[in-house]
């Protein structure tokens, strides 16, 4: 019984994750976010860094309050696109 609720939460997750993408390529797609940006965004949420560490990365040149910033605003949206999705669903 134990390994049909985890392979159960692990289906659940599977579909969150997927909603997720689906919804940051739309978020990313609608607005001005650049590839950085999204890069920026996919370290924080699937990688689990830090704006702080985020910012050390030679490759992103940004200061970690505009990062802060764009993770603000890329969530914000992102919440937005989930809410709807799941409000059309429903």
């Amino acid at each position: 019984l134990l390994e049909i609720d985890d392979w159960q939460a692990d289906v659940r997750l599977n579909e969150l994750l997927d909603e997720i993408e689906l919804c940051l390529k739309r978020v990313i797609a609608s607005r001005r976010f650049s590839e950085r940006d999204e890069q920026i965004f996919r370290y924080y949420l699937f990688g689990g860094f830090s704006t702080r560490e985020i910012a050390a990365f030679p490759e992103i040149k940004i200061v970690k309050k505009s990062i802060d910033n764009t993770v603000s605003k890329i969530k914000k949206e992102l919440r937005y696109f989930l809410r709807k999705r799941i409000w059309e669903q429903g």
